[in-house]
């Protein structure tokens, strides 16, 4: 609500499109392994909400993001190359009208690091099917509320992140005793997590 303007086209430049990672992703806590993509839904013209799972969001975490926010429309084809701190948009005319699985071996191949973990849209994003995913680790989908319309409607082919700075808990040792059991029982609270 405070980056766009609810009336915004969900297919247009003012819709927001945002990555999302959790408080705990990153970290051995069971489930913790998803990421969110929002936007304007250009199914519904409501908040769309998807998640998936797989290392993706964990990668942006230890690149130091929680949030990603994907604001207008690139004139031409480009992907997103986040390397920590150094963030470039970068052409993706190489890879526009081909496979998720083409555009991930294409951009690992480019970047020389097999560890990248990249979203990613196909031709059904690329040409706007409302239905349409953000793929990610090749087999992983964020497949609900036309996500992956509105990653094309940018003109957005993926967003490939890698990092090292990791993730810490406030207090490891309580956090790993959590993990034991549930913490409930044993009267104990779970860790905080803070990137």
């Amino acid at each position: 609500m405070e980056n766009m303007d609810p009336k915004a086209d969900a297919m247009g430049p003012d819709n927001v499109l945002i990555f999302a990672t959790g408080p705990l992703n990153g970290t051995m806590a069971s489930t913790s392994g998803r990421y969110a993509v929002i936007c304007k839904s250009p199914l519904t013209d409501g908040i769309g909400d998807s998640n998936s799972g797989g290392k993706f969001g964990a990668f942006l975490k230890y690149a130091g993001y929680d949030l990603l926010l994907v604001e207008g429309k690139a004139k031409e084809p480009v992907y997103l190359h986040i390397n920590d701190d150094n963030v470039e948009i970068l052409p993706a005319d190489d890879i526009w009208g081909t496979t998720v699985w083409n555009t991930e071996e294409w951009i690992k191949s480019k970047h020389q690091n097999p560890q990248l973990r990249i979203a990613s849209i196909g031709q059904a994003g690329e040409n706007g099917v409302l239905f349409s995913a953000v793929v990610n680790d090749l087999h992983r989908a964020a497949g609900r509320c036309g996500v992956g319309a509105v990653m094309g409607s940018k003109n957005l082919k993926a967003v490939a992140a890698y990092g090292t700075k990791g993730v810490t808990v406030d207090d490891p040792k309580k956090f790993m005793a959590s993990r034991q059991g549930n913490p409930c029982q044993a009267g104990r609270s779970p860790a905080v997590a803070r990137s």
